[in-house]
């Protein structure tokens, strides 16, 4: 019987543990209310190529400048995922191809609610994310593990380099 006890108590304790984790990651998650520039651990911004508005667009780091072309909004889809909007394009960050595989590019496209458009916004401290694309184990990340201005922005593997802050516009 004092087992039984000891095993429902370890449970509750971890249930507990478990939702207060969600809860903190919850509060944190950045306002959808506002617009953000979205930085890389290198200090350099999310950016679309050039400022290009049409889709197909490729998004790349670059120095931060504050620009439409490196603002984006967070928009909640129903399922809780996220979509990543830019100003100044009107159009969501997406994975070119829509497989959410290893190595795929980011792009700008249409707005269209599919696979390629959501992303899972994960705590990784000090206030820095994860990107983690939907239904997959691949994360928004610089293709190199040194970025320069002009990375080019991929799928991989979660890594100290794909963190991400959100910084309010």
């Amino acid at each position: 019987m004092k087992k039984i006890a000891l095993f429902i108590l370890i449970a509750l304790s971890m249930c507990f543990a478990e939702a207060q984790t969600s809860r903190v990651a919850q509060e944190k998650t950045p306002d959808i209310n506002h617009a953000y520039i979205v930085v890389n651990r290198s200090g350099y911004a999310l950016d679309i190529a050039d400022g290009e508005k049409k889709a197909g667009t490729n998004v790349r780091l670059w120095e931060r400048n504050d620009s439409e072309a490196q603002q984006f909004r967070l928009v909640k889809a129903p399922d809780g995922y996220f979509y990543l909007l830019n100003e100044r394009s009107g159009k969501m960050m997406d994975v070119s191809g829509g497989k959410n595989n290893r190595g795929d590019n980011m792009q700008i496209w249409y707005a269209n609610s599919g696979r390629a458009q959501k992303f899972e916004l994960i705590y990784a401290g000090s206030g820095y994310y994860y990107i983690k694309a939907y239904d997959c184990d691949y994360y928004v990340s610089p293709q190199y593990s040194n970025p320069s201005r002009g990375t080019n922005v991929i799928l991989w593997d979660q890594s100290g380099v794909a963190k991400w802050q959100f910084v309010r516009k």
